[in-house]
């Protein structure tokens, strides 16, 4: 125990201990002002006056309210403007006053505060008894001020609002100069008023209330907890590292013999190689891989709506019709994102995180597959060769640039990465067996909760590992296997489960084009080049002249998989057995295949070698000379050099892939990115946009996965995308039919879905919605991208007959006040059905069915009445207990790892 007090630096534990508990009580009482009970992150604070009229609520989002100075204590200052008067309150915040006829107008100047050095992003907003009366744009730091007059003369409750936008940074709004007058100012004119209406001109029943800003996410709370979690943390192994100082110094130092070893150097040059490809990555932008979108999307979603609420998963309004975000999608490497951008205190972005990640899985693949190479007994030199051609092999689905970038597939790539590791394990029980089942048990763990189809294929290898077993009679071994495959299995419960009990919500598959096999591998397009291709077929057929019969598993494991990946393995034709077997099928299996043949490289390299020497050995010895050595120097020094060359000359070709969104700063680009800030900064939060699925009508890979990029960039939920596999309710036909349909039948199916707006680039596409204009209206048009709103449409996501009072929209909660017009009305939810949605109509919990197109209906029986429907997805008694399980099995196997 690293804090008993009869370890050698008692005294020194202690003050830690106590330092800690400081620095948790500065956080708590001097930085805690989002630490409120109230749920959408606001804190009380003392009343506000203006004009003589004081506030009777005041909250805010961070800190407190500043009356006429900063919270520096300075001047207000808004893009170098200095304000004798202000109110100056980080986003989100609200004061409240009551009129009661007292006033007629309210007049003030607003904008970003200059202490945040022009960073910042808000939405101002005037509620007049509860009715969005004023919205401003988006207002950013360094921006002038935007002078605003509202007529309130019929209002007796004014609430000044202002919304941040996601980002939480620096968002400190001011009302500068705030009055209330009962007399137009000179320098306002009439006309000048701003209207009650928002700038979007989406007419807002007086009658509704519309719940303006989504604040449940990011939970600006849990963010902040988790500052004081990774404080912690860091105070807990700075201690350790203080008491255990000798002993770390000591196990670095024995790191010094490795240094002289040939094979860190070769090694050395492979990271190189890598960091020499991803030198375009690093520029500004998203990478711009077909699902690279869709997955930094992932990770925005597991900071913001998930871990920022202490979650693993849940309902995100993102994607289609809302999904459980990672019910098909495992969640721990977006977890591992979320968590570096958390141990940065959320200093370093989570774009830059999440391409450190995606940077990663490329350049630590080398090391893994010669750690795995060692597990199979490959000698340390061919093996570190072979590594060395690792970054220039790619494969479908998931491997090297084509395979991980270009595609995108970011999961699967870093799936495949601990493939290598678990399938290295697998081996290493053989040889050890004892503490290694813990290790084994938590890759495994980790491997089910990373990546669904590697799970899926890596279970297909431990089959091969148990017959063979079986076959020579190792009980031993046997019983290790399945007790890490147990283990495993408790570890990744919480997502095992629920993608078991939920199949019947997975969509239908997407897949890749076949190609020549033969052909292509022998030319260089897949694996890797084509004379290390070559080397790796020959090494293939030495492998099976070997007498390690553990090794040979590999080449039965690659006939398999190459049998399964060309489909000519078929087992059954329906059940469940067959709908696994069908997600690992073809293209799927093709970077499992690339890993042999990188293994086969070196069985093929060590064989080159051990001939050369014995060659060499023996007309040397003949000759009375000893020069052994030398020459095998020399063969490993041109092997390296024909590996390298191999690998550069292909590298160099695939590098001119790597790209980022700046490197599409085309008229069409620029086009489509305004687009998304019209979005952004005129329509109202919680809409859902379609869009022209016809990717084709662009071409380049910089403009695939528009669904991500109005999520990400105009913070925008859209009806689909293309990874229609995430859900049961895609509805992706209505994408492809902008210009096929009739106007008529696009505007019902839209507003079946909840869509307000459409987004097209086409020209058919914009002369079919124009022949309509009493159902679409054109709302913005910059020569080449078009945003069409849906006319008298109100986007409350319930449609057939009845009424809404009131509406209010969070993740995981959806709630209406609705008069209903007809008997035993049939009612239609636009939001993807799943089991754990639960209904409660006045209180009392009612049945939901689902539609033929996956969306949820239930009846509300009497006409004429008001009905309370509260819509919430909830947890399962299951899934409760499986997360303990998967909790509480995973620290305990971590920490008798680290202690064995």
């Amino acid at each position: 125990m690293i804090l008993n007090s009869k370890e050698k630096y008692p005294l020194l534990s202690k003050i830690l201990i106590i330092f800690s508990f400081i620095l948790i009580l500065h956080f708590w009482f001097f930085h805690g002002s989002s630490l409120g009970s109230d749920n959408k992150s606001f804190s009380k604070v003392r009343e506000i006056e203006i004009s003589g009229l004081k506030s009777t609520e005041a909250e805010v989002g961070f800190k407190e309210i500043k009356v006429n100075q900063n919270l520096l204590g300075l001047p207000i200052s808004v893009a170098g403007e200095r304000f004798e008067h202000g109110i100056l309150a980080h986003a989100p915040s609200k004061i409240v006053f009551l009129n009661q006829g007292r006033f007629k107008y309210f007049k003030a100047k607003i904008g970003i505060d200059d202490e945040g050095g022009g960073r910042g992003e808000v939405r101002f907003l005037i509620l007049l008894d509860g009715n969005l009366a004023f919205t401003s744009e988006v207002i950013r730091g360094g921006s002038p001020v935007s002078p605003l007059l509202l007529n309130i003369r019929k209002a007796n409750k004014v609430e000044l609002v202002v919304n941040e936008l996601g980002k939480y940074d620096y968002d400190f709004s001011v009302w500068c100069e705030p009055e209330f007058l009962n007399q137009i100012p000179k320098e306002w004119s009439t006309a000048s008023l701003s209207k009650p209406e928002s700038k979007s001109e989406l007419k807002l029943d007086e009658n509704k209330l519309w719940d303006t800003g989504n604040k449940t996410f990011p939970n600006q709370k849990g963010l902040f907890l988790w500052n004081i979690i990774v404080a912690i943390v860091y105070i807990i192994i700075l201690t350790f590292v203080i008491l255990k100082r000798r002993s770390i110094l000591s196990n670095i130092l024995k790191l010094k013999k490795y240094l002289v070893r040939p094979e860190v150097y070769i090694l050395l040059l492979s990271a190189i190689l890598s960091f020499w490809i991803f030198i375009p990555f690093w520029k500004q932008g998203l990478p711009v891989g077909w699902d690279a979108g869709q997955h930094y999307l992932r990770c925005w979603l597991m900071k913001n709506l998930f871990l920022s609420n202490f979650k693993l998963d849940g309902w995100s309004p993102y994607w289609y019709l809302g999904i459980q975000q990672f019910l098909f999608y495992s969640p721990f490497v977006y977890i591992l994102v979320s968590l570096l951008h958390f141990f940065t205190f959320q200093l370093l972005p989570l774009l830059i995180c999440y391409k450190i990640f995606y940077f990663l899985i490329y350049f630590v693949l080398p090391f893994a597959c010669y750690w795995l190479m060692r597990q199979f007994k490959v000698d340390p030199l061919p093996s570190s060769i072979a590594a060395l051609g690792v970054p220039s092999f790619s494969a479908i689905h998931g491997l090297g640039i084509e395979g991980l970038f270009i595609p995108g597939l970011f999961a699967q790539g870093f799936g495949i990465l601990i493939f290598c590791f678990a399938l290295g394990s697998l081996r290493k029980l053989k040889d050890y067996g004892g503490k290694n089942v813990l290790l084994m048990g938590l890759v495994i763990g980790i491997l089910f909760i990373s990546h669904i189809i590697t799970s899926l294929y890596f279970g297909f290898c431990l089959l091969i590992f148990i017959a063979f077993n079986i076959y020579s009679g190792d009980k031993k071994n046997l019983f290790r296997i399945f007790t890490a495959l147990v283990l495993g299995i408790l570890i990744s419960l919480f997502a095992l489960w629920p993608a078991f009990n939920f199949r019947d919500l997975r969509g239908p598959e997407i897949g890749w084009g076949d190609f020549n096999f033969i052909n292509d591998i022998l030319e260089g397009k897949y694996f890797g080049p084509s004379l290390l291709n070559i080397f790796s077929i020959l090494g293939f057929i030495i492998l099976f002249f070997l007498k390690e019969k553990e090794t040979k598993i590999i080449a039965f494991l690659a006939i398999l998989t190459y049998l399964v990946a060309s489909w000519k393995l078929v087992l059954l034709d329906s059940g469940i057995f067959s709908d696994i077997f069908r997600q690992v099928y073809k293209t799927h299996t093709f970077p499992y295949l690339a890993i042999y043949f990188i293994m086969f490289l070196g069985i093929f390299l060590q064989f080159f070698i051990n001939v050369f020497s014995y060659i060499f050995s023996i007309s040397i010895t003949l000759n009375g000379k000893k020069a052994t050595n030398q020459i095998l120097a020399i063969v490993i020094i041109c092997l390296v050099l024909v590996v390298t060359y191999n690998s550069f000359k292909r590298l160099s070709f695939l590098k001119g892939y790597i790209k980022v969104d700046s490197d599409f700063s085309n008229s069409k680009r620029k086009s489509i990115i305004e687009g998304f800030q019209w979005l952004e900064q005129n329509t109202p939060q919680n809409i859902v946009v379609a869009f022209d699925d016809r990717w084709e009508t662009f071409g380049e890979i910089g403009f695939n996965q528009f669904a991500s990029q109005i999520n990400l960039f105009a913070n925008r939920y859209t009806l689909q995308g293309n990874q229609i596999e995430a859900t049961c309710a895609n509805n992706t036909e209505v994408g492809k039919k902008f210009a096929e349909w009739p106007p008529q039948k696009l505007f019902e199916k839209l507003t079946r879905y909840n869509v307000s707006y459409l987004y097209t680039w086409n020209d058919d596409s914009m002369r079919n919605l124009s022949q309509s204009p009493e159902l679409f209206r054109l709302v913005y048009f910059n020569g080449i991208s078009s945003i069409w709103q849906l006319i008298n449409y109100d986007f409350y996501y319930i449609s057939n007959n009845v009424k809404i009072i009131k509406f209010f929209f969070s993740p995981e909660r959806i709630k209406w006040e609705v008069l209903n017009k007809e008997k035993n009305n049939r009612i239609i939810a636009a939001i993807a059905y799943h089991p754990k949605w639960k209904l409660y109509i006045n209180g009392i919990q009612t049945k939901i069915d689902k539609t033929d197109d996956h969306l949820i209906t239930f009846s509300l029986p009497e006409s004429e009445s008001l009905y309370a429907i509260d819509l919430r997805f909830e947890k399962t008694f299951f899934e409760i207990v499986f997360n303990i399980i998967s909790f509480v099995t995973f620290f305990v196997i971590l920490f008798l790892v680290i202690k064995l």
